[in-house]
């Protein structure tokens, strides 16, 4: 399933390059790499949220269906508003580039940490407001109990991914913004990215950990295209000189885990 998402978006590619020509190709290769890169680390805070909270194997999956598919409609209304902000407002740029900027240093510095809610605001408001049972009930999210219908574990679960999500959402969107700002590259980038998320998840969960350079890479692709968004109106950095920045920065970042691990 991985291997057919990736297709997908290589298809797409293809279309583009076809239709809407080369600059745009490129543009869009370049942000699925960087949101792609940014969900494998997204996958990082899952497992630790599914640790914290003891999700049996099997559900795991039914949570992270749920939760990308809230995740879509969720990056389309951010896009969407991102899309108007900057059409009539200029100096949204400096804003977005000044968030960038912040997620890179908190991504160099333990971006998995900071993003990690699982003891935050959202799990005691849940706590205090939701009727809920502290146990898992099969593939259930509510269950009737005490002559009522109350929430399980595994929702409180699913609301900790999808919050968390609204985090990474806010974090990734700037950067494709700085690559881009025709909001059918940004959605379809995003998209594909995090559509084949679930199944990823399944093809790497034992492999994640070892990718140790991978916070380093997504520090420095956040404060390059934090950079290429600042310098917009003075520097117009090529979208194939963009592609290939990121690309390598990428490349560089696996094959020292690769071999790091190899002399382990």
């Amino acid at each position: 399933m991985t291997l057919l998402w990736i297709a997908a978006a290589i298809a797409f590619t293809v279309a583009i390059h076809f239709r809407l020509g080369h600059v745009r190709m490129f543009e869009f290769v370049t942000g699925y790499l960087i949101e792609y890169a940014l969900s494998v680390d997204n996958l990082f805070v899952f497992m630790v949220i599914f640790s914290h909270f003891q999700v049996p194997e099997e559900q795991r999956q039914r949570v992270l269906f749920w939760g990308i598919l809230t995740a879509i409609v969720l990056r389309l209304l951010f896009i969407g508003v991102g899309a108007v902000l900057l059409r009539r407002f200029h100096w949204f740029e400096y804003v977005l580039a000044a968030v960038l900027f912040a997620t890179a240093l908190r991504v160099l510095r333990d971006h998995a940490q900071a993003a990690d809610p699982t003891n935050g605001r959202v799990v005691r408001a849940f706590l205090r407001f939701v009727p809920s049972v502290p146990r898992f009930e099969g593939s259930r999210f509510f269950v009737r109990d005490e002559g009522g219908r109350r929430a399980t574990l595994l929702f409180l679960t699913l609301l900790v991914i999808e919050t968390t999500d609204v985090i990474f959402a806010l974090d990734s969107i700037p950067a494709i913004f700085a690559i881009t700002q025709d909001p059918l590259i940004v959605y379809t980038s995003n998209i594909l990215a995090i559509a084949g998320l679930r199944s990823l998840f399944g093809a790497l969960a034992s492999f994640l950990r070892r990718l140790r350079y991978l916070q380093h890479a997504l520090g420095g692709i956040l404060l390059f295209v934090a950079v290429k968004l600042l310098l917009h109106d003075l520097i117009h950095i090529p979208a194939l000189v963009s592609l290939a920045v990121v690309a390598g920065i990428l490349s560089i970042a696996v094959i020292s885990s690769v071999r790091d691990e190899r002399q382990r």
